[in-house]
């Protein structure tokens, strides 16, 4: 079960270190990346899957890692986030989304170097 876990919590911290990557080399297809969050039900579904997936592992993984209690307390964030936009109808993340996908292209460098960091330290934190 951890080795499942670790392989889920590198693979979410390489994620975010190559939207990092996407957002300064490809800024046009990270637009469209970033505009495909909450794009439709189907899109919805499989981006809260894939926290779901990512808090699990980290909450499994967390003592095994730097920093534990923080990425089990992140871990538990995004379990508790995600069940809730399941659960609430999703026309509601999409409105959100229609808010805030704008903001983070407006910013999107910024947005680009908060992945990176945040996918720095979940890698960090494995070490």
């Amino acid at each position: 079960m951890m080795i499942v876990a670790a392989i889920v919590v590198a693979d979410a911290g390489l994620l975010l270190v190559g939207i990092c990557a996407m957002v300064f080399a490809m800024p046009r297809r990270a637009e469209a990346f970033l505009r495909g969050f909450a794009s439709s039900l189907k899109a919805h579904v499989l981006e809260q899957s894939v926290r779901l997936v990512a808090g699990a592992g980290l909450i499994v993984y967390s003592p095994a890692m730097r920093w534990s209690i923080a990425f089990e307390v992140f871990g538990w964030t995004l379990i508790a986030t995600s069940v809730m936009l399941l659960v609430l109808p999703w026309r509601w993340h999409r409105w959100f989304a229609s808010w805030a996908i704008p903001l983070a292209i407006r910013y999107m460098k910024m947005y680009g170097v908060l992945a990176g960091v945040l996918g720095g330290l979940i890698l960090a934190g494995m070490m």
